[in-house]
């Protein structure tokens, strides 16, 4: 109801003579606005949560994330209803008769029996037709692109990384999920800089407690209090799978971190043939690297990291090992894992959660 009033109002502002406008927005808006709705839907919920935790800002989120989401839908909606667009604009042309109009002169070509003339406007609007929805495919095409550019243009700003990490509560916390309790009366202090090791079975609560530290899920009973900026390493992977390395870390440190920073970042862990590829093109143990990294250069005091060092073999995870001592330096971390070797190279605390 609300859409048909607000097309009866442009009817109304525009009036006969731009019926043109009139036709084409009736056909294409509705068209654009369910394919924008349908991609919003089907955004990637994971993707969605890390951006939050990482606190992208919205203008990036628009470029790197939302339009991405919507872009197949309005690609596919554009195959049919930019032609359909056009000739709705003339049919609409040829009821009202505005002047100076391609309809009005199909209109008398009709009325004067001129068929020469009126073939030729036919192909005329086919051919308009079909260039106008090549160009605009084509388009949307190469938006991604250009969204990805505008979002890292930013210069990165002189100021510190990170602030001083603050204290983490967690004051006898539940978290239940379908009537089975995960989480049960979890007690704990993170103090500034410390690192904690959620080493426990599968099905004890370690994922689910690492994102209620990051803010992704409310506890049943009990309160945390985090008053720190919080980056993740999720158990799942979690990429733009058609950006290359540089670009996944970048777009959550571009004002404060150059390329050049990022990159070095990266061929600590990674070899430098890798970075410019898609990450969907690499193993995933380099996927892995690539998602720690971005973890460990952002702005973060509160690092989390659910079992970042899966996959890795021995020579590569002690190079990893290395470059998280070194880019961690004095800020928080609870890490979970089920290799003690992870453990004993982080200098961490071993918490053990047990199955409610």
């Amino acid at each position: 109801m609300p859409i048909v009033c607000f097309i009866v109002l442009l009817l109304i502002w525009f009036g006969a003579e731009n019926v043109t406008q009139v036709a084409v927005f009736l056909v294409a808006f509705p068209a654009f606005y369910f394919a924008c709705l349908e991609g919003l839907k089907n955004r990637n919920k994971q993707m969605s949560e890390l951006i939050k935790v990482f606190n992208l800002p919205f203008n990036e989120r628009i470029l790197v994330f939302h339009w991405p989401s919507m872009r197949p839908f309005i690609q596919a909606t554009s195959k049919i209803a930019v032609g359909m667009s056009w000739k709705s604009g003339i049919a609409a042309e040829l009821i009202g008769l505005p002047t100076d109009s391609i309809g009005t002169s199909i209109y008398h070509a009709k009325i004067t029996l001129s068929s020469a003339e009126i073939f030729a406007w036919t192909f005329v609007l086919v051919s308009i037709a079909v260039v106008c929805e090549k160009l605009f495919l084509l388009l949307l095409e190469h938006s991604e692109g250009i969204g990805w550019k505008l979002a890292l243009r930013a210069t990165p700003r002189s100021e510190p990384a990170h602030g001083a990490a603050r204290e983490v509560q967690v004051a006898k916390v539940s978290k239940n999920f379908d009537d089975r309790q995960i989480i049960f009366d979890l007690d704990v202090t993170l103090v500034s800089g410390s690192r904690l090791a959620l080493y426990s079975p599968s099905g004890a609560g370690k994922t689910t407690t690492l994102r209620l530290l990051a803010g992704l899920e409310k506890p049943d009973l009990g309160h945390i209090t985090n008053d720190n900026r919080v980056a993740i390493v999720f158990q799942e992977p979690c990429l733009f799978e058609s950006r290359n390395a540089i670009e996944n870390v970048h777009i959550f440190c571009c004002q404060y971190r150059s390329t050049v920073e990022v990159r070095q970042a990266l061929e600590k862990v990674l070899p430098a043939h890798s970075l410019d590829k898609p990450v969907k093109e690499l193993s995933g143990g380099m996927r892995r690297r690539v998602e720690l990294i971005r973890t460990l250069l952002s702005r973060a005091e509160l690092i989390l990291l659910d079992e970042p060092f899966s996959g890795l073999d021995s020579k590569t995870l002690e190079q990893v090992y290395k470059v998280t001592n070194e880019l961690l330096k004095d800020r928080t971390l609870v890490i979970a894992t089920h290799a003690r070797e992870d453990i004993t190279a982080l200098k961490a605390q071993e918490f053990e959660q047990h199955i409610s």
